[in-house]
């Protein structure tokens, strides 16, 4: 017979252990096995510019035939290459939610955003699954001297091409200044490196990273968001009162061994994320 003290660090144990199952890992988008019979109906990322006002409607929804654990939705913003706004929503047991922000639009900007859609799945008592979606959009933004604001998203005119030209390469090169910037802090070899800026990282929703399967860049991306996540997101999150970093960069080595994840922190420091591959 187990005696009262004996029986009640038992049930202590018992109840830290459900504790720790039914709680959400909602601070660190934890990669789970992916569950690849599940699906997102919807998955978006949408910047529209009200003109009368003007505000800047940068929404990111998602939903989904199952009904998840746990349902959560991280998006970022750049203006010119530079981080602008975080957007990350949580929520249990639902089929699906919408969050949306209104910002003040700068004149003569290119807006990028970028979103990560992510499912917790427990299939049983025993598993946990995950599942996502990347989704991705921008707009450019334009105001002359006595006209309202215009926007579009891509170019259908001369005119918008000529602006589009021009403020795609402005964001390229502060883009570029930054990550030589970081490369040569690191002292790293940029000819041993793929170079991904982060709002690329969409592309490889349905085709795999160079030189990997389709199957392992679906598990090194969702790692990849795990620690962007703990290490660029929750940090810039907790102190919204001046963004300033510019968009990371994501380095992969050619020989497939690790990737690398340059960018600054919420105090303009160096910062570098180094992540193992494991592929055969």
């Amino acid at each position: 017979m187990l005696n009262r003290k004996t029986l009640l660090i038992c049930i202590l144990i018992i109840i830290l252990i459900l504790f720790k199952w039914v709680q959400p890992t909602v601070t660190t988008l934890k990669y789970f096995p992916i569950d690849e019979e599940v699906s997102f109906s919807k998955a978006t990322t949408t910047l529209q510019l009200e003109e009368k006002q003007p505000l800047l409607i940068w929404q990111v929804e998602s939903s989904h035939q199952t009904t998840p654990y746990l349902n959560h939705n991280v998006g970022l913003l750049y203006r010119n290459g530079q981080l602008k706004g975080i957007q990350s929503k949580w929520i249990q047991n639902k089929p699906g939610m919408i969050q949306s922000i209104e910002l003040t639009p700068d004149q003569n900007s290119f807006y990028q955003a970028i979103s990560y859609h992510y499912l917790e799945l427990h299939p049983s008592t025993s598993q946990i699954r995950s599942y996502y979606q990347m989704s991705a959009t921008q707009l450019f933004i334009m105001n002359q001297t006595d006209q309202p604001f215009y926007s579009f998203a891509t170019p259908n005119t001369k005119q918008e091409e000529q602006w589009a030209h021009s403020l795609e390469s402005e964001t390229s090169e502060q883009l570029n200044e930054a990550w030589t910037a970081w490369i040569n802090y690191y002292d790293l070899n940029r000819k041993l490196y793929d170079e991904i800026p982060l709002i690329d990282l969409q592309n490889y929703q349905s085709e795999p990273l160079p030189g990997l399967t389709m199957t392992d860049t679906r598990r090194i991306i969702a790692q990849l968001w795990e620690g962007l996540y703990k290490n660029y997101i929750l940090p810039n999150s907790q102190d919204q009162s001046d963004y300033s970093s510019m968009m990371p960069l994501i380095l992969l080595d050619k020989s497939l061994d690790h990737l690398i994840v340059l960018f600054t922190d919420e105090e303009q420091n160096e910062q570098q994320l180094i992540q193992k591959l494991n592929v055969k």
